[in-house]
C-alpha cells in the first residue's frame, strides 16, 4: 500500500514543516476529506430501523462542531466522513457512474473492520433549494437524458431511491450493510441540474459550520468530538468560493478572477480548528490535473481546456484550489481521469483506526 504524508507539527495558520508516512501513526490520528460524485447502482429504500413514520434513529450526539479549544478523549475506531459532490453538469456523469462503483466495496471494508462511521453527502450547488451545506436526504435531479447524451453508455437510474428521513447514515442503524450501503449509493447520486459555479469548500464551511451542526440545526448529528473526520471531494471543476465579489456571466470568470475568490487559507483554518489535532483530518480529493497554467482576463487560450480527458472522453479542469486545501493536510490530488481509489483510501483508514 502507498504511503500517505501527512503533517505532524501544530498548526500554525495552514503551513506545517515535518512530514511522516501515514503508517507511522495511531489509532486516532486520520480524518478522511474528500469530493465525490457518485451514481447508478442498485435501488435504494428509506430502510433505517423504523417501527413507525418519524421514528427515525438516533446516529449521533449532534456534538463536535469543534472550536478547538478543548481537548477531545477519542475513540479510536470513530470516523465521520463527509463526500462533497459536485453535480453541475452532464459531463459528471460518468464520475458518478465510476464512483459509485469504488464506493460500496470501500464502504464495505470499513464495516467489516468495525469502523463505527458516520456517512453523509453534501453537494457544491449554493443556490441548492435545501440551503446551502444541507446534508442531502436523497438523490439529486438527473435532467433528462442528460447522461445518454455525456459521455456514458448508460443513464444513472435513480428510480428506487426515496427521500430519506434522516441525512446522516450510519450502519448500525440498518438490519444488514446491504440497507445502508443502497441508501449510501442513493445520496451519492447528486444529479446534474445544479448552479455552474461549483463552490465546494464554501460548502464545506457552511454543512460544518456551529450554525449547522448545532442541536436542532439541520446537519445535527453528523460531527462528534471524539471522532476523526474525513473529508473527500469529487469535481472535474476548479473551486469558486467566493462572497458575492464575482458576477458569475460564463465559465471563465472564476479563473480570470482568482484573486477575487475566498482565499484557500480560510478553509483550511476552519477545517483545522474543527479538532483540536489537525492530525485527526485527512483528506482525499479528485479532481483535474494541474498542468501549471492560469489564465489572465480574456484569455482563453485553447478555451481554458481540459486538463485530462476520462476513459470516456470526458473533459476535466484543473482542480488547484482544491489541490491547495488536501496538500494542507499531507494529501496530495487523485486525477478523476484516473483510478479514484478509493477502497485502498479506505483500507488505509482501517489500517491507522485500527479498530478492536
Amino acid at each position: 500500500m502507498a504511503n500517505i504524508s501527512i503533517f505532524t507539527s501544530p498548526h500554525a495558520g495552514h503551513h506545517r514543516s515535518a512530514t511522516h508516512s501515514f503508517n507511522s501513526y495511531g489509532l486516532a490520528t486520520l480524518l478522511c476529506v474528500g469530493v465525490i460524485a457518485l451514481a447508478g447502482l442498485s435501488a435504494c429504500g428509506d430502510s433505517q430501523n423504523e417501527s413507525e413514520p418519524g421514528n427515525e434513529p438516533e446516529v449521533g450526539n449532534g456534538s463536535g462542531n469543534g472550536s478547538g479549544d478543548e481537548m477531545e478523549e477519542s475513540i479510536p475506531n470513530a470516523l465521520d466522513l463527509l463526500f462533497v459532490i459536485e453535480s453541475s453538469s452532464r459531463g459528471l456523469c460518468e464520475e458518478h457512474n465510476r464512483l459509485v462503483a469504488d464506493l460500496e466495496p470501500s464502504l464495505q471494508v470499513l464495516m467489516d473492520a468495525g469502523v463505527d462511521l458516520h456517512f453523509a453527502v453534501v453537494n457544491m450547488d449554493m443556490n441548492d433549494p435545501a440551503g446551502p451545506g444541507h446534508l442531502q436526504h436523497g438523490p439529486g435531479n438527473y435532467r433528462w437524458n442528460d447522461c445518454m447524451r455525456a459521455f456514458v453508455p448508460t443513464d444513472i437510474d435513480t428510480s428506487g431511491c426515496s427521500e430519506l428521513d434522516v441525512n446522516v447514515l450510519s450502519p448500525g442503524a440498518y438490519d444488514s450493510p446491504s440497507e445502508f450501503i443502497q441508501n449510501a449509493t442513493c445520496l451519492a447520486k447528486q444529479g446534474t441540474s445544479a448552479n455552474s459555479f461549483p463552490k465546494g469548500l464554501e460548502v464545506i464551511k457552511q454543512a460544518l459550520s456551529v450554525e449547522m451542526t448545532s442541536p436542532g440545526a439541520p446537519n445535527e448529528g453528523f460531527l462528534r468530538e471524539e471522532a476523526a473526520l474525513g473529508i473527500v471531494i469529487l469535481s472535474n471543476k476548479n473551486d469558486c468560493s467566493h462572497d458575492g465579489a464575482i458576477e458569475e456571466l460564463n465559465g471563465y470568470i472564476c479563473e480570470w478572477y482568482r484573486d477575487q475568490l475566498t482565499p484557500v487559507s480560510e478553509y483550511i483554518d476552519f477545517v483545522s480548528a474543527l479538532k483540536s489535532d489537525v492530525d485527526r483530518i485527512a483528506v482525499h480529493t479528485i479532481t483535474g490535473d494541474d498542468d501549471g497554467r492560469r489564465y489572465e482576463p480574456g484569455e482563453t487560450g485553447d478555451g481554458l481546456g481540459a486538463t485530462c480527458n476520462s476513459e470516456w472522453g470526458g473533459p476535466s479542469f484543473n482542480g488547484y484550489r482544491y489541490h491547495e486545501f488536501a496538500a494542507a493536510f499531507g494529501s496530495a490530488n487523485t486525477s478523476v481521469c484516473g483510478a479514484f481509489g478509493l477502497v485502498e483510501f479506505a483500507e488505509g483508514l482501517v489500517d491507522r483506526l485500527n479498530p478492536e
